[in-house]
C-alpha cells in the first residue's frame, strides 16, 4: 500500500477481478461510504490505464432493462439491451409465459 493511502489498491483489484459487486467490496474492504468506493475506483482505472466493470449490486440499474407494450402491444427492445446479447435483428424467438414473466427463447433454424 502506498504511503497515505487509506486502501489497499492491490487487494481492490483482486476483488474487481474476482467479479465482486461494490457493496461486497465495501464490505471487504471497510469503506464507509460511496464517495470512497468512487475515489478508489478512479485511482485502479488511472494505475491501471484500464476501465474495469464493477456490478452495482442492486436494482438501481434494473431500470435500462425495462421495455413498454406499444399501443399495437408490441414490445421493442432497445438497441442498447441488444448490443449486450448476441442476438441480432432477424433471429426469431418462441415466446411463453410463465407468471408475470414473457420469456422468450431464440429458435435455432
Amino acid at each position: 500500500m502506498n504511503k497515505g493511502a487509506k486502501y489497499d489498491i492491490d487487494q481492490f483489484r483482486k476483488l474487481v477481478l474476482a467479479g465482486k459487486t461494490k457493496p461486497e467490496i465495501m464490505k471487504e474492504m471497510n469503506i464507509a461510504g460511496y464517495p470512497q468506493f468512487n475515489s478508489l475506483e478512479l485511482r485502479l482505472f488511472k494505475t491501471d490505464k484500464k476501465v474495469y466493470e464493477i456490478a452495482s449490486g442492486s436494482n438501481k440499474g434494473a431500470a435500462d432493462n425495462v421495455v413498454a407494450v406499444g399501443p399495437k402491444f408490441n414490445i421493442t427492445i432497445p438497441k442498447k439491451i441488444m448490443k449486450k446479447s448476441n442476438f441480432t435483428k432477424d433471429d426469431k424467438f418462441k415466446l411463453t409465459f410463465r407468471g408475470k414473466k414473457i420469456i422468450l427463447t431464440k429458435i435455432e433454424e
